[in-house]
């Protein structure tokens, strides 16, 4: 979740200009292009290859979710899940709130070290 919150917001200009497109079929095309392409070797280093790939990644962030949510581990995975959605529908999110999040999310020492693992 992280690394694809990170490439999200690394190409956050690229995608608000997809998101300028009138059309709304040209933009929905254009940004499953783009994301496509930026998540495609993230989603590969977690196990989610090919051009279902990213599907089955977002699924199991959302699984993963429920279960956090459901064991009362916090809402962190949840609140990137929505993040992510909000930006691809047009509400980018702020830096700010990106590295708080990012924060959350990264608070122990083996996500750190994954989190390195995929992005460096």
């Amino acid at each position: 979740m992280v690394t694809v919150i990170n490439v999200l917001n690394s190409h956050k200009s690229e995608i608000e200009q997809i998101l300028k497109i009138e059309s709304p079929q040209e933009k929905q095309m254009a940004l499953v292009q783009k994301l496509q392409g930026l998540f495609a070797a993230p989603m590969s280093k977690l196990g989610f290859m090919g051009p279902m790939g990213i599907l089955m990644g977002v699924a199991a962030f959302q699984a993963a979710a429920t279960e956090e949510k459901e064991t009362g581990k916090g809402e962190d995975l949840t609140a990137g899940i929505q993040m992510l959605k909000g930006a691809l529908s047009g509400a980018m999110p702020s830096d700010e709130a990106v590295m708080g999040l990012v924060a959350k999310l990264t608070a122990e020492d083996g996500v750190k070290e994954m989190v390195s693992k995929l992005e460096g």
